[in-house]
C-alpha cells in the first residue's frame, strides 16, 4: 500500500519554524546540528540551492517537544496537557501565580478577603472594600432548619435536641416542617437563586440515605468531604430551575451563592450540628470555620483559613479548571461544570495528595520518628507525597506564608512539628523543597482538624478559580474539543 502523501503543513518555513518555537534562528540551526531537528529542502528551491540561496523546511514533528521545553516551566508542565488556551485570569509566574496581575502572596499579604480575591478573579477588578455578599437564610428558615436537621441526617451522626418550630405540625415530618417553615419566609436572593431550596435539599432524608451510602467503609460512618461535595453539587442543581442562565450576571450572583453554601456543606463531613450556623453566613472563610468546628473569635485560626483559600484559589489551566472550562465550552450549568472541575479534583494526583501527605504524618507519629519513616517509604519504593512541583524548580511560593500561618496559630503543635520534620527529613534526602500539599497538610495540623480535610480547604478555595475559568470560557463560542495525534494500533 502506498504512504500518504505528506501534509504540507507538516514541515514550516525557517521564519515559521523560528516563530513558532519562540527562538532566534540562529537556535534553529543549532537544534539542527544537534540532530534534534529534520530539514529538508523545498522542493520549489532546487535551482536556488545550486546557487546557495535554497530555501529549507522543518518538520513540524520535531519541533513540538523543543516548542515545549524552549517556552519554559509552564509549557513543560503543560505536559499535563498538550491544549493551550489564552486566558487574561492567572499568570504563572517564579513567585507564584498572579491572579489579575496581582500575585497571590500580595494579596495573602496585604490582608485581602477571600470575597475580594474571588471578585478580582471573577470581574478582574479588585473592590476597594470588602464584597458583601448575599446574607443568609432569614432567622425563620435558620430556627426551623435547626429543629429538621438532627432528624433528617443519618443517626450515626451527632444529633442535638431537637426543638420544636412554631411553624411545623406535631405529626409533620422534619422535612415537610422545614418545607413549611421555609414556605413562609422571604427570600433572601435578588435573583431567583434557591437558598430556601438548597437549605431544604441538604436537610433532607434522601440527601442523608445518599450520605450514608457514600460512608468510605463499612466502620465509617461519614462520608469524605470530597464526596459530601460531589453529591451536594447536583442536589443544588435540581433545585435551581434557573441554573441554565448563562448570562454573565446570573452567572456571578449564582457563584456568590454557591460557594459559601459549598463550605458550609463541609459540615456534613464532620458534624452535621454544624450546618445551620455555617449555613447563616456568605462569607466563605466563616461557613468553612464553622463547618470545621474552628473558633471564629481565633483570629490566627481564621487567618490560616483566608490564606489557604487564597493561596489555592487558582492556579491557570491544571487538570480540574481545564476539566471546568471543557463542560463551560458545551453550555452546562454552572453546577455541572464545578462538579466536573470537583470530578478531576478528586484524584490522588491532583486535590487528594494533601490528604497523602497528611497520612505521611500520621505514619510518623511525631518528630523524632520522621526520618525513620522517611526512609521506610524509601526502603519499600514508595514515592513521598508533597514535594516538588515543575512550574517551581526553586520551590513553591505559596508554601512560606501559609506555613507561616500555620506556625503563628500553633507553634508548639506535636502534629505541626511532626510535618515539618519530615519536611526536614525529606529534603535531607536531596529531593526537591514541598509544594502547597505540606503547607495545607501544616494548616490542617495547626487547627486540630481530622486527618483527610486538606482537600477541603483546597477545593473551597479552588472553587473561585474554576467560577473564574467557567465565566471566561462561556465568553467564547468555541466548544474545546483537543485533537490526537495518531502513533500507530498496538502490536
Amino acid at each position: 500500500m502506498a504512504k500518504p502523501a505528506a501534509d504540507p503543513s507538516d514541515w514550516l518555513t525557517t521564519a515559521e519554524a523560528a516563530a513558532w518555537l519562540g527562538v532566534k534562528r540562529e537556535t534553529l540551526y543549532a537544534y539542527v546540528s544537534r540532530g534534534l531537528v529534520k530539514s529538508r529542502l523545498a522542493p520549489a528551491a532546487a535551482a536556488a540551492q545550486a546557487r546557495g540561496r535554497g530555501e529549507r523546511r522543518y518538520r513540524r514533528a520535531d519541533l513540538e517537544p523543543l516548542r515545549a521545553r524552549s517556552a519554559g516551566p509552564a509549557a513543560s508542565a503543560l505536559r499535563y496537557g498538550e491544549p493551550v488556551l489564552e486566558t487574561r485570569i492567572t499568570q504563572m509566574t517564579a513567585a507564584g501565580p498572579a491572579y489579575r496581575g496581582r500575585l497571590a502572596t500580595d494579596l495573602v499579604r496585604e490582608g485581602h478577603s477571600f470575597e475580594a480575591v474571588a471578585e478580582l478573579l471573577w470581574r478582574g477588578e479588585l473592590p476597594t472594600a470588602r464584597p458583601r455578599w448575599e446574607a443568609g437564610a432569614p432567622a425563620r428558615a435558620r430556627s426551623s432548619l435547626k429543629s429538621a436537621l438532627p432528624r433528617a441526617l443519618p443517626t450515626a451522626m451527632p444529633s442535638a435536641s431537637p426543638a420544636v418550630s412554631p411553624t411545623a405540625s406535631p405529626t409533620a415530618s422534619p422535612t415537610a416542617s422545614l418545607a413549611a417553615s421555609l414556605a413562609g419566609s422571604q427570600g433572601t436572593l435578588a435573583t431567583a437563586l434557591p437558598r430556601k431550596e438548597a437549605a431544604r435539599a441538604l436537610a433532607s432524608r434522601e440527601f442523608a440515605r445518599l450520605l450514608r451510602g457514600a460512608a468510605a467503609g463499612p466502620g465509617q460512618q461519614l462520608p469524605g468531604v470530597l464526596q459530601v461535595l460531589a453529591l451536594a453539587l447536583p442536589l443544588l442543581a435540581a433545585a435551581d430551575p434557573l441554573r441554565f442562565d448563562a448570562e454573565p450576571p446570573a452567572v456571578l450572583a449564582r457563584a456568590r451563592f454557591l460557594v459559601p453554601l459549598l463550605a458550609a456543606s463541609v459540615a456534613l463531613a464532620v458534624d452535621a450540628r454544624r450546618l445551620p450556623a455555617a449555613l447563616d453566613t456568605a462569607d466563605p472563610v466563616l461557613a468553612l470555620a464553622r463547618a470545621l468546628g474552628v473558633p471564629e473569635r481565633k483570629r490566627k485560626a481564621m487567618e490560616v483559613l483566608r490564606t489557604a483559600l487564597i493561596l489555592t484559589a487558582d492556579h491557570e489551566l491544571n487538570a480540574s479548571t481545564f476539566a471546568a472550562r471543557v463542560a463551560a465550552s458545551t453550555g452546562a450549568s454552572l453546577h455541572a461544570c464545578l462538579s466536573a472541575a470537583l470530578a478531576a479534583f478528586s484524584g490522588p494526583r491532583h486535590g487528594g495528595a494533601s490528604e497523602q501527605v497528611e497520612w505521611l504524618v500520621r505514619e510518623a507519629g511525631e518528630p523524632a520518628r520522621a526520618a525513620a519513616t522517611v526512609g521506610e517509604r524509601l526502603r519499600r519504593g514508595e514515592r513521598l507525597p508533597g514535594f516538588g512541583h515543575p512550574l517551581y524548580p526553586l520551590g513553591d511560593p505559596r508554601v512560606p506564608p501559609l506555613g507561616d500561618s500555620a506556625i503563628a496559630l500553633a507553634p508548639r503543635s506535636p502534629r505541626l512539628r511532626t510535618v515539618l520534620a519530615v519536611a526536614d527529613a525529606v529534603q535531607a534526602t536531596g529531593r526537591p523543597k514541598p509544594n502547597v500539599d505540606v503547607a495545607i497538610a501544616a494548616a490542617c495540623a495547626a487547627l486540630e482538624l481530622p486527618l483527610g480535610f486538606g482537600p477541603a480547604l483546597f477545593a473551597i478555595g479552588r472553587t473561585a478559580g474554576w467560577v473564574a475559568h467557567v465565566l471566561e470560557q462561556q465568553a467564547s463560542p468555541a466548544v474545546l474539543r483537543p485533537r490526537a495525534r495518531f502513533v500507530g494500533e498496538d502490536e
